[in-house]
């Protein structure tokens, strides 16, 4: 059962007018980026890079606050009182991941989710360039991977580790806030690690990481 399955199960049956769980799987289908929900406005989506509202009805307080809690993590809900801003991931699992931030506007909460896929795509699917199965063979140094919102960082990272995973057999440590793509163990060990449940914070999770055996280190925000 997901994550959000599980917390639906023990909030009770979703309202007639807006039920989260099904909106996120037709937004998988139709190949939605980014889902804008938010307090006085319809359910928004981003398809194709352009914001499109949907035909639903208005997001209220009330619907919110119960969409706050079957999609942040229990883990993590005790922070919504303390934070304005909040980084979290929701697993459904068969269908997908979502990196979400919960944020304040106008005295209410809305959230952003962008919609990350359960198989990591490889170099040659992203049409990258073959120079970069080169800086999987460095032992030592820095390797920098930038660009705007939405550029693909995140998901030419996750295919240039997962090139390492099937083809080295390294120890792998991953700090990011939240977890993106979810990589098994394949020839390396992989160990993720998500700030807020797993370490405090970057600077710590780096310190620590260094006495973890790592041969690789990804930090997810600079």
């Amino acid at each position: 059962m997901s994550t959000v399955e599980q917390h639906a199960a023990k909030a009770g049956p979703p309202d007639d007018d807006f039920d989260i769980e099904t909106f996120l799987h037709v937004s998988v289908a139709q190949g939605i980026s980014d889902i804008h929900l938010r307090v006085g406005t319809p359910p928004m989506v981003r398809k194709d890079g352009l914001i499109v509202k949907t035909k639903l009805p208005e997001v209220t307080h009330e619907r919110m606050q119960k969409i706050s809690q079957l999609i942040v993590p229990r883990a993590m809900q005790h922070l919504m009182d303390t934070r304005y801003d909040l980084d979290f991931s929701i697993d459904m699992k068969g269908l997908a991941r979502f990196r979400a931030n919960m944020f304040h506007d106008l005295g209410n909460i809305g959230f952003v989710l962008r919609v990350i896929p359960l198989n990591i795509p490889s170099i040659e699917s992203l049409s990258l360039p073959p120079v970069l199965k080169d800086f999987t063979k460095m032992s030592k140094g820095l390797v920098l991977v930038t660009g705007p919102t939405g550029s693909g960082k995140s998901t030419t990272l996750a295919s240039i580790l997962d090139y390492i995973n099937q083809n080295q057999q390294r120890h792998i440590i991953a700090l990011e806030d939240p977890i993106e793509f979810m990589h098994s163990n394949k020839k390396c060990v992989f160990t993720q690690r998500q700030l807020g449940m797993d370490t405090d914070n970057f600077p710590n999770g780096l310190k620590y990481a260094l006495r973890q055996d790592p041969d690789i280190i990804l930090i997810g925000e600079m």
